[in-house]
């Protein structure tokens, strides 16, 4: 019954998924998507940031992007890990060597 009141404001595109939680899942992840999405289309008139982080906070910050990666595969996800490792001076390869980690996880994860 819900999910009937709520029709009028789901996307018109066909629902993928029957079961609501995978659903609700799903329209999660690309919504935070859209907005990241969003907050990264880089416009003259926005500013630069300044921001100071503690090589501490910054690994915590790459470690929970991992993480995210791991659980959904994104190449935004990727293409954003690679871009803030780069500018913390890791090498361009090691988004390739994080990659290629997760998809030998991910391949192993299946096989169980």
């Amino acid at each position: 019954m819900l999910l009937d009141g709520l029709a009028p404001y789901l996307p018109a595109q066909p629902c993928l998924f029957e079961e609501p939680q995978i659903r609700f899942a799903d329209l999660h992840r690309r919504a935070y998507e859209d907005r990241v999405r969003r907050a990264l289309v880089s416009r003259a008139s926005h500013p630069l940031t300044h921001l100071y982080l503690r090589q501490g906070e910054l690994t915590a910050l790459l470690h929970l992007l991992e993480y995210a990666e791991s659980s959904t595969p994104s190449a935004l996800n990727r293409l954003l890990t690679a871009d803030l490792g780069a500018r913390a001076g890791q090498p361009p390869e090691a988004a390739d060597t994080h990659k290629s980690a997760f998809q030998e996880a991910h391949h192993r994860r299946q096989a169980f």
